[in-house]
């Protein structure tokens, strides 16, 4: 499921607009969201992941950890061992919590 929706990221030099589909994920640092985009490029926004995660498509964005949102469109491996990893498009890869392990099973099913 795609969903063509698009953002406006508040940056120091004013906005950038981007397609929801075209973010693969987002992390955390303190009060900074870093979003990292399918053309490779990072764009680092004042605001705390939260209030990005909030913002997003709920049925194609999960908050995987603390720190880290992902687009369930880039998922392409999840191993499932004595640690539960997501492997995105673009090589990525993340730990998933063991609270969200069952939601990420859940919705990604469902896509």
């Amino acid at each position: 499921m795609t969903v063509d929706q698009r953002f406006a990221l508040p940056t120091t030099k004013g906005l950038i607009f981007v397609k929801s589909d075209d973010i693969i994920y987002c992390t955390s640092e303190g009060s900074y969201t870093h979003v990292y985009l399918s053309n490779n490029k990072k764009i680092t926004i004042a605001k705390k992941l939260k209030e990005v995660y909030l913002k997003l498509p709920q049925e194609t964005f999960l908050r995987v950890h603390r720190s880290h949102v992902i687009n369930l469109n880039h998922v392409i491996e999840f191993t499932n061992g004595q640690s539960q990893v997501v492997v995105l498009s673009n090589g990525e890869e993340f730990n998933i919590s063991k609270t969200k392990k069952a939601e990420f099973m859940e919705r990604f099913i469902k896509l």
